[in-house]
């Protein structure tokens, strides 16, 4: 099932909060990439690390070739989370089986983000930080 159209009145806010964006960067491009985070979720499919591991082998330079490792199936798909800055990945994460990305979900993300940010990003929550969603729908 494809993501829902979007509303008039959706559409609008849209292009009112890119006006905004736009109109933060060029007034002071190096603040407003300083205080923005980008967050985006996509479907990963994940494997069984164990096959490949019980495939490698220790050799002599004169050994033949080993035989090649059978190809792994996928053992499943998991939501992965991404947030990132100028500077590179902020916060990932890989949600559980069945969990619904709802607004607990997002704001148990947001509070796990702030820690990071405190961390490691120190200055940027005291400037008043952005986030940027790439995808701009939920799907529960």
């Amino acid at each position: 099932m494809g993501s829902p159209l979007l509303t008039q009145f959706q559409k609008e806010a849209r292009v009112n909060s890119f006006r905004e964006l736009l109109a933060m960067c060029h007034s002071n491009q190096e603040d407003f990439f300083f205080r923005l985070i980008t967050q985006d979720e996509t479907w990963v499919h994940h494997f069984d690390p164990e096959t490949k591991v019980q495939c490698k082998q220790w050799k002599h330079q004169e050994s033949p070739l080993p035989k090649e490792a059978p190809v792994q199936l996928c053992a499943g798909k998991v939501m992965l989370t991404v947030f990132w800055d100028q500077d590179g990945v902020v916060l990932t994460e890989f949600l559980a089986k069945g969990t619904k990305i709802n607004g607990a979900c997002y704001a148990s993300l947001l509070g796990k983000l702030q820690a990071v940010i405190k961390n490691h990003r120190r200055g940027m929550l005291t400037k008043g930080l952005r986030i940027l969603q790439v995808n701009g729908h939920c799907p529960h």
